[in-house]
């Protein structure tokens, strides 16, 4: 008989981590202007409250935007919504997701407003979102 465990090797059948690198799935990913579309678990991090790369932020003295969810629902989203904003640059895509993605930070009054928009960062080792500044009402 033969045991078979997961990559966590604690034989957690389909559980994944909500932060690491071992959150987001492996495989094929499409491609948007030559990037993968695949999360970068270390970026994204940096908007995740509670993840150790969000807490090395503040420690840093950087409040960053919030992103509501983890690795799995910024993967969700890109598989969605990527390539469908508008350029801002070769590298970066504006996206309006249509439901509250997180809490941009706005460093000109120090307060968080949520936000349905955010911005894709693109790069070879993967994408992550930030949430941006809502429309002006």
């Amino acid at each position: 008989m033969f045991s078979v465990k997961s990559k966590e090797g604690r034989g957690t059948g389909n559980h994944r981590p909500s932060y690491g690198k071992d959150s987001v799935p492996k495989g094929s990913y499409r491609e948007v202007n030559g990037f993968p579309i695949k999360v970068k678990a270390g970026a994204q991090e940096k908007h995740i409250l509670g993840t150790p790369n969000y807490k090395q932020e503040l420690a840093n003295g950087k409040n960053k935007s919030i992103f509501y969810g983890d690795n799995k629902k910024a993967q969700e989203l890109l598989d969605k919504f990527a390539g469908k904003g508008t350029t801002v640059t070769k590298n970066k895509e504006r996206v309006d997701f249509g439901e509250p993605i997180g809490k941009y930070y706005d460093h000109d009054t120090g307060e968080y407003i949520e936000t349905t928009r955010g911005i894709i960062h693109y790069g070879k080792a993967g994408a992550h979102i930030v949430p941006s500044e809502p429309l002006k009402k």
